[in-house]
């Protein structure tokens, strides 16, 4: 079974267009917080979809098993909604991707809905101690 590699790329033509949303209560702080974190979090998201493209349990192999398939993604994704929220202890981040599906391009050569999977990862800092944490899992939804 070959390895699918995740790969980012700029938001397609027919693609939802990038968003950056800031929660008027410490989202400002959030998004700040985040400011020189966020290149090393975008590599960390890249390694930990690339794990998850890969894991049986979460892309199935055939269609009995469920959704998504692993046949059907291409490893391309791009970033289509970060969201910044402050909790008591933590900064938030939520990244919202979109990844294409190899069998959901259109026929027809018309530019219709590419993307095959939506996928989000919760990204945290703890305000005292500065540390990084992730979500154990993507939350994976059809798109």
């Amino acid at each position: 079974m070959q390895l699918i590699n995740a790969k980012r790329i700029e938001t397609p033509a027919y693609g939802r267009q990038f968003t950056i949303e800031v929660d008027p209560d410490g989202g400002q702080e959030s998004q700040d917080a985040f400011a020189t974190h966020l290149d090393s979090v975008l590599v960390e998201v890249d390694r930990r979809l690339e794990v998850e493209f890969n894991d049986p349990d979460r892309f199935f192999l055939d269609e009995q098993a469920g959704f998504p398939l692993r046949a059907n993604i291409t490893g391309e994704y791009y970033v289509s909604v970060m969201t910044y929220v402050e909790d008591d202890e933590t900064y938030d981040l939520s990244i919202l991707l979109h990844c294409l599906g190899c069998d959901s391009l259109p026929s027809d050569g018309e530019n219709e809905d590419f993307d095959y999977v939506g996928m989000e990862m919760g990204v945290y800092i703890d305000k005292v101690s500065g540390e990084l944490s992730y979500e154990s899992a993507f939350q994976t939804s059809a798109i």
